[in-house]
């Protein structure tokens, strides 16, 4: 567990450069900074898409924290899961589609209950008119998969 200096030295340097934040958040490989980064609201506000006028996406739609939680997931820890989990649920309304691409490859590593409660949401996303844009279906297919094979057919069915 990092102490409570080592968390605000990091939040002190990430909020120097976004290359810090990139750098930080691609080599940490730490669950225990999950709860810590959480309390210090390092995972609210993702980047929302930004359109250019003319159909073309800013590029600001790059979110380190989400390819972090996404390996955070794999760990074999369901309270680690659990915690990834949350934080995806809090921040879920994001119209940033590579995001909820991080997302649904979180929930694949997730157990069947966890992951059931993102597609639940995704779910909800996609009927609110989001678009895929060619960053989800696959994974969608897998996480469909996922759940009917792994006795959540009825969440399966809503998210398909």
């Amino acid at each position: 567990m990092p102490s409570p200096q080592q968390v605000q030295r990091a939040i002190e340097l990430l909020g120097r450069r976004s290359a810090n934040c990139s750098y930080f958040f691609g080599r940490l490989d730490d669950p225990t900074w999950i709860q810590p980064l959480s309390e210090e609201r390092m995972f609210k506000d993702p980047p929302d898409l930004v359109s250019d006028g003319e159909g073309y996406i800013r590029p600001s739609h790059i979110w380190p924290q989400a390819d972090y939680l996404k390996r955070m997931a794999k760990k074999p820890d369901t309270s680690v899961q659990k915690q990834v989990l949350n934080i995806m649920l809090e921040i879920g309304g994001t119209n940033n589609y590579f995001i909820h691409a991080d997302f649904v490859e979180a929930a694949l590593e997730m157990p069947a209950d966890l992951a059931a409660q993102w597609a639940e949401q995704e779910a909800r996303w996609l009927r609110g008119g989001n678009q895929m844009h060619g960053f989800l279906e696959k994974n969608l297919g897998k996480l469909i998969s996922k759940l009917a094979k792994e006795g959540k057919p009825d969440v399966a069915l809503r998210l398909a």
